[in-house]
């Protein structure tokens, strides 16, 4: 799970694999501040997740591994 915090503008999370193909996209309602994302059928490997505004200006991106 992701949280945002209370006054959050995330309104999309993308992942991304680490040479930038995008596996899903979620979106988050107004109002929800966190977002679950199932990696339990991802392969091990290193990833990318990008957290955007309702504009689809980036907020954050952070990377993670996979780890079987």
């Amino acid at each position: 799970n992701f949280t945002f915090g209370n006054n959050s503008q995330a309104r999309y999370v993308e992942l991304y694999t680490v040479v930038g193909e995008k596996i899903e996209e979620y979106y988050i309602p107004s109002g929800q501040n966190s977002c679950g994302l199932n990696i339990e059928c991802l392969n091990a490997g290193m990833y990318f997740v990008r957290i955007l505004n309702d504009r689809r200006m980036l907020i954050v991106s952070k990377a993670f591994p996979k780890v079987n």
